[in-house]
């Protein structure tokens, strides 16, 4: 437990509801529109804001909360036609790249 009776996501008595992860983006969005922001500068901002991928430890783009809460952060952002977190990714064709073995076969 953190200071406050906070967990180790930084929220008292452990996860969010619903409707607090729901304000959290509403506030980040209110302070970062994806209508005005260049698109890799609110990429970043959201992972800095731990909504990139929040299972994901603080400070790596998430808070630590349960993977099944990144639907609902995520359907705030789609409604807001914001950015997808993986959006700053370098477009490659590495997901078309075959890997050889050899003596396979």
């Amino acid at each position: 437990m953190l200071a406050g009776g906070a967990g180790a996501n930084g929220h008292k008595g452990g996860e969010p509801s619903d409707a607090a992860l729901r304000a959290q983006v509403r506030e980040f969005l209110a302070a970062h529109n994806p209508a005005t922001t260049e698109r890799l500068e609110f990429v970043r901002a959201r992972f800095d804001a731990g909504l990139a991928w929040v299972h994901y430890p603080a400070g790596l783009g998430g808070q630590g909360l349960s993977r099944t809460l990144q639907k609902v952060v995520d359907a705030e952002f789609a409604a807001a036609n914001a950015p997808t977190s993986w959006a700053w990714l370098p477009r490659r064709s590495w997901c078309t790249a075959r890997t050889s073995r050899s003596g396979a076969g």
